[in-house]
């Protein structure tokens, strides 16, 4: 072989050497561009939404009206036998829920999820002495008015807490409405 084809053969394995290169270099960087395209999205569309507070009320995209009626803290809830106490706090939801869809919705206590300033979620206490939400029905043109309970150490006087609800466990996030407790 002659220096001058030795020297084309590597030329030209640089060239597709340079080429493959290239490839994944554009790749990498479409594949980053559209991670942070969709970053952007989800912030500018989770901070677009509307958060609620305490007698406001919130429709969802489905159009199902959620309303935050009342907040209480507690140190018991019930009486006489059905008394239950707590060392921390209790804090007494009462949320209102109106079907304004074509379809009926199933709407349950676990649909309702409560988190302090630190993100901590906290599981929602059940006591026969409420209007809890076990599981329950909702026709279009219903509203129905519930109440749920969670145990905390600390007063919604005393730190900021967020619940968040959808009304079954497949509503997406970007769909739950958001009231603020305080």
């Amino acid at each position: 072989m002659e220096r001058k084809d030795i020297y084309d053969s590597q030329q030209d394995n640089l060239d597709k050497k340079r080429k493959t290169k290239k490839k994944w270099i554009i790749g990498i960087s479409i594949a980053v561009g559209v991670v942070v395209l969709g970053i952007i999205g989800i912030v500018l569309g989770l901070s677009n939404r509307k958060i609620g507070g305490i007698g406001d009320t919130i429709k969802n995209s489905d159009g199902v009206e959620f309303t935050l009626v009342s907040v209480e803290n507690r140190k018991s809830i019930g009486a006489g036998l059905l008394q239950e106490t707590t060392d921390g706090n209790f804090i007494l939801l009462t949320i209102k829920v109106s079907n304004t869809s074509k379809e009926p919705i199933t709407i349950y206590g676990g649909c309702v999820d409560l988190y302090n300033s630190n993100g901590v979620k906290y599981e929602n206490t059940t006591n026969l002495s409420i209007n809890d939400i076990i599981m329950e029905d909702i026709n279009p043109g219903i509203s129905k008015t519930f109440q749920v309970l969670y145990e905390t150490a600390t007063k919604t006087t005393e730190e900021d807490y967020t619940i968040k609800i959808g009304y079954s466990m497949y509503t997406s996030e970007s769909d739950r409405v958001v009231f603020k407790l305080k």
